[in-house]
């Protein structure tokens, strides 16, 4: 074995990985409850686990909220026959500039609502033949049934800002969060706009793309999604609703099962960091820094030059991008904006040795994760469906299959088995748009 080859096989023993599995099924069994550790959240989204079949001559506009885009696409049926299309992709930004009073929220909500309405004028679409709207929301929300007596006859779910308040919710950039507050009905903002607009849709749903991606295929038994961040849903024993986890950041691995690495500001490693897009490459490079401290000649000039960048620019100097570049073999697209002391052939071997045992290692927490979502519903069957929306999954040579395999690992000494279905966006139909669309013919008569 090389000498780099032992320190990787030490990075995560066998035995602590099993110590993981055994305290995440405890953190499943006791989702919801804040009294005990480990913990996760079990936030009710109240949509059903089972789909109801579609309704015929029915048009749904689904959109997706995204960190930089909202794409919007429209799903038809006809005999049968489902028909998908996009209606819009709107930058983030160009939402702003805009005449409308209220809040930034309520201000983005009647601009996105205005121009929705105009690209189905463009399409002789009257806004009478829009049955649904469902609104995948990326940030977190606490859910509740919208009362239709109050409600114009619209029916389904809504949900308010919550985790705002205390830091660990909407910090991401989009600038209708300024000044969005915790208890703030996003789901309401949405309907009145779109009322205002001309809409009147009989059912409306917003939720998380956890929820969603378990929604897009039929009879799954769970979702879970593992590219920027990570998540998956669950459910409680014996309930048939979808409950939004949050793993991917309340799950905890100890930094001295994964060689003293820690998620920024932590002295833990976040279970989304050790297997999703923005915490794996931070890892990946600080544990480079680690193994280059170990006198691998190699490795010191990068070692150097890693030591001498400010801690707030190291973290985020590799993206995804990177390991997968270096594990696909295309050095010149890694190379790209990098210092000219990663321009060494045996160092450039050396940094691929250590992304394919970070894909391997991140499948694998990938599938401590998958374990979580279907842990609850263990004794209730013996053979599950996973839906996997997940950008690590398709373009990290050696993640999935690691996923995969550790998950059927884990599940062979219950004597149960589990299928992961890895799915892809249809063109610009996201995955848990998909989903959203299903979850509002739910709620239609």
């Amino acid at each position: 074995m090389s000498e780099i080859g032992a320190i990787l096989n030490s990075f995560l023993s066998y035995t602590n990985f099993l110590k993981l599995v055994d305290s995440a099924g405890l953190a499943a069994a006791n989702a919801g409850n804040k009294n005990v550790r480990p913990t996760l959240a079990c936030d009710p989204s109240f949509i059903p686990v089972t789909s109801k079949p579609d309704q015929e001559n029915t048009i749904i506009l689904g959109v997706d909220v995204g960190g930089t885009h909202v794409k919007c696409g429209l799903r038809s049926i006809n005999n049968s026959k489902i028909l998908w299309s996009e209606l819009a992709d709107i930058s983030n930004d160009s939402l702003k500039d805009n005449s409308f009073q209220g809040t930034l929220m309520q201000r983005m909500t009647k601009e996105l609502a205005r121009r929705l309405v105009l690209k189905l004028e463009e399409r002789n679409i009257p806004k009478v033949n829009v049955a649904g709207i469902g609104v995948v929301w990326s940030n977190q929300l606490v859910s509740s049934i919208i009362d239709p007596l109050s409600s114009e006859g619209t029916r389904g779910v809504t949900g308010v800002v919550s985790g705002k308040g205390e830091g660990t919710a909407y910090r991401k950039c989009e600038w209708w969060n300024e000044d969005l507050e915790d208890g703030h009905d996003i789901g309401t903002m949405f309907l009145e706009a779109f009322r205002e607009a001309g809409l009147k849709p009989k059912s409306f749903v917003i939720g998380n793309d956890t929820i969603f991606t378990c929604k897009a295929i039929n009879g799954a038994d769970a979702g879970m999604v593992a590219s920027t961040g990570a998540n998956c849903t669950i459910i409680p024993s014996g309930k048939q609703i979808l409950c939004n986890s949050e793993s991917g950041g309340f799950f905890e691995i100890p930094s001295e099962y994964l060689a003293n690495l820690c998620s920024p500001g932590h002295n833990i490693v976040k279970l989304e960091d050790a297997m999703a897009g923005v915490g794996l490459p931070g890892l990946f490079l600080e544990y480079i820094r680690i193994v280059a401290s170990k006198n691998i000649s190699s490795l010191k000039p990068i070692g150097a030059f890693l030591e001498e960048l400010p801690a707030s620019k190291r973290w985020n100097y590799f993206v995804g991008q990177d390991m997968s570049a270096l594990l696909d073999g295309n050095i010149g697209l890694f190379l790209r904006g990098k210092d000219k002391s990663f321009d060494s052939i045996e160092a450039q071997n050396e940094l691929t040795l250590i992304a394919s045992e970070f894909a391997r290692v991140g499948g694998a927490f990938a599938a401590l994760m998958a374990y979580i979502s279907i842990f609850n519903q263990l004794t209730e069957k013996d053979e599950f469906l996973i839906a996997l929306d997940s950008s690590q999954s398709r373009f990290v040579r050696g993640y999935f299959e690691s996923m995969q395999r550790t998950l059927t690992h884990i599940l062979a000494a219950k004597g149960k088995k589990a299928r992961i279905e890895l799915l892809k966006p249809q063109g610009e139909i996201a995955v848990p748009m998909v989903g959203v669309v299903r979850a509002v013919n739910d709620f239609l008569l």
